[in-house]
C-alpha cells in the first residue's frame, strides 16, 4: 500500500479471502483503492471451477473475496505493476459503447472508521455490484437512510431506532448438494463453500431493499449440514420460517413443486398482505413465497 501507484496491494481478509488493491499514492503514503466486484467477460469456465459451478454468473466476482478468488489472487501478486504485468493487467475498455454514464457513491462497506464518507463507487444498474452491508463494529452510528433530520423517532425507520434486524439465515441440510441444486434452480440463489467445512454461503441476490440509489442490501444466508434426521412428514414447525418474495408468486409455487418440493399451504389471497404460499423443500424445511401489495 506505500508502493508507488499502479501497483498491486494484496491482503488476507479474516484469513479466508486475498483482496486485491489498485495503489493510487506516491511511495512512502498509504494510499489504494479496493475492488470490490468484477463481472467476468472471458475465461468464465475457468472461473467457475475457482467458485463452483452453481455460482450465478454474476455472483461469480461479486465481493472482493469471491473477486480475488475469481482471478486466482494471492499474496505473491503484492507488487504486481497492474499496467505492464504479464499476469494482472488493468486496461481501459477500448470500446467506447462498453463505458458507463452514470458512476454512484455511497458510505464504505466493512469498515468501523469514516464508514459514511462517499467513497463507495459502482455503475447504476449492474447487477455484479457487491451489496452494501455496513460494519457491525461501527456501532452508534446512523444507517444511510437515518442520516435525516426533523424526523420523530417513532416515525423513523426500525433500523434507525436501535431495534434489531434480521441480517442473516440458515438453512439445515442433510443432503446439502440436493439442497444446493434445489434453491439454485427454484430461487436462483448462489452457494458458495466457506472453506473446508460443511457450510455454504447463500447469495440470494439484491432484489430486495433498494436504498437511497444503492443496488441493495437483501438479507443472505448460509447452508449448513444437518446434525440429526430431517424433520418428519407433518410434523409440526420447529424453527422460524423464511418467505421470499417475488412478483409471480403462481409460477415461483409451481416451479418449486415441479422442482421436488411438497405443498404446505396452497397459494391464499391476504388482503392487505398479498397472495401467500409455502412449500416443504426436499429435506424438510418450511420455506414461504409471497407476491406482496402492502
Amino acid at each position: 500500500m506505500f508502493g508507488p501507484a499502479g501497483h498491486a496491494y494484496v491482503y488476507r481478509s479474516h484469513g479466508l479471502h486475498w483482496c486485491l488493491n489498485v495503489v493510487t499514492g506516491t511511495p512512502g503514503a498509504a494510499s489504494a483503492v479496493l475492488l470490490r466486484a468484477g463481472r467476468v467477460v472471458d475465461g468464465e469456465l475457468l472461473a467457475r471451477t475457482r467458485r463452483g459451478a452453481h455460482v450465478a454468473h454474476r455472483s461469480l466476482a461479486r465481493g472482493p473475496g469471491n473477486l480475488g478468488q475469481a482471478l486466482g489472487i494471492t499474496g505473491d501478486d503484492t507488487g504486481s505493476h497492474l499496467l505492464e504485468g504479464p499476469r494482472l493487467r488493468l486496461q481501459l475498455t477500448p470500446d467506447p459503447d462498453e463505458v458507463r454514464a452514470e458512476v454512484l457513491s455511497g458510505p464504505r462497506v466493512g469498515v468501523s472508521r469514516a464508514a459514511d464518507l462517499p467513497w463507495r463507487f459502482w455503475w447504476a444498474g449492474e447487477p455484479t455490484v457487491s451489496a452494501y452491508r455496513r460494519s457491525p463494529r461501527d456501532r452508534g452510528r446512523a444507517h444511510p437512510t437515518c442520516l435525516t433530520r426533523g424526523i420523530p423517532q417513532a416515525r423513523r425507520p426500525s433500523y434507525c431506532r436501535g431495534m434489531s434486524l434480521v441480517v442473516h439465515f440458515e438453512i439445515h441440510a442433510s443432503e446439502p448438494q440436493r439442497l444446493i441444486d434445489f434453491y439454485s434452480d427454484v430461487f436462483g440463489w448462489s452457494f458458495s463453500r466457506f472453506g473446508d467445512s460443511p457450510y455454504w454461503v447463500i447469495d440470494t441476490g439484491e432484489r430486495s431493499i433498494r436504498n437511497e440509489g444503492e443496488p441493495g442490501f437483501g438479507i443472505n444466508g448460509g447452508l449448513v449440514q444437518r446434525e440429526g434426521p430431517a424433520p418428519e412428514p407433518g410434523a409440526p414447525v420447529a424453527g422460524a420460517n423464511l418467505v421470499v418474495g417475488t412478483d409471480d408468486v403462481d409460477a415461483l409455487h409451481a416451479k418449486a413443486l415441479a422442482a421436488g418440493a411438497t405443498e404446505a399451504m396452497g397459494l391464499t389471497d391476504m388482503e392487505g398482505v398479498g397472495r401467500l404460499g409455502y412449500v416443504i423443500d426436499p429435506d424438510g424445511n418450511m420455506i414461504g413465497m409471497i407476491a406482496p401489495t402492502m
